[in-house]
């Protein structure tokens, strides 16, 4: 590699509250939901995680529940 080329890094920092909740609502888009799940207390309650982290929980869950 020639150097200049690929030496930029762009660091993209943990989702927020709202950031998670909006990561939540898209990947249960399409799994079916009981009436009392309220993503809001999920979103709080995992701070620090990234997009891949809440993604597991929801494709764990949907395995546990099935």
């Amino acid at each position: 590699m020639r150097p200049g080329r690929f030496d930029r890094q762009v660091v993209v920092g943990m989702p927020d509250i709202r950031g998670r909740l909006g990561i939540l609502k898209v990947h249960t888009k399409k799994i079916q939901l009981a009436k009392d799940v309220d993503l809001s207390i999920i979103a709080k309650g995992t701070p620090g995680s990234s997009g891949a982290d809440l993604a597991n929980i929801v494709n764990e869950a949907a395995l546990l529940a099935a």
